[in-house]
């Protein structure tokens, strides 16, 4: 959740059945960049599924302190056991 002196600058609508699935460092529950575009000292990933049940369509996109990002490469067999049986 936001705090009061906190703005979203952007929201963007899933479609209904989409996943986003966010892993951090601290294991905070947000991410949260500063106004130079750090992340606050916070690093971690997120996993997008577009579509339930399909590894192959999953991405994952590491985020640093810096508020730098990359899509990483992984094994689906992998994501698959993070994920668990029914995927995303």
């Amino acid at each position: 959740s936001l705090e009061n002196a906190d703005q979203a600058l952007l929201t963007i609508n899933l479609p209904e059945d989409a996943k986003i699935l966010w892993r951090s460092f601290r294991r905070k529950a947000y991410l949260r960049f500063t106004p130079l575009g750090g992340t606050d000292n916070q690093n971690g990933s997120f996993i997008t599924c577009t579509r339930p049940g399909a590894i192959k369509t999953a991405r994952k996109i590491v985020i640093n302190r810096q508020g730098r990002f990359r899509v990483a490469q992984f094994d689906p067999e992998v994501l698959a056991t993070r994920l668990g049986q029914k995927g995303c």
